[in-house]
């Protein structure tokens, strides 16, 4: 998989980006970023997914 970069705003210069690749997630901006691993990642979706998040 190639890193896939989702905008978590209708204007790509405003808000946080997620940027998904094979070896992490930054999710965040240029100076306020997160870098999970991918099984960080998992379990982040699965609280978001089941609504325990």
């Amino acid at each position: 998989m190639g890193t896939k970069t989702y905008n978590l705003c209708h204007t790509a210069d405003c808000c946080p980006i997620v940027e998904v690749s094979d070896e992490r997630v930054m999710i965040g901006e240029k100076g306020n970023q997160v870098f999970l691993k991918p099984d960080e990642w998992e379990a982040l979706r699965r609280g978001i997914l089941s609504g325990a998040l």
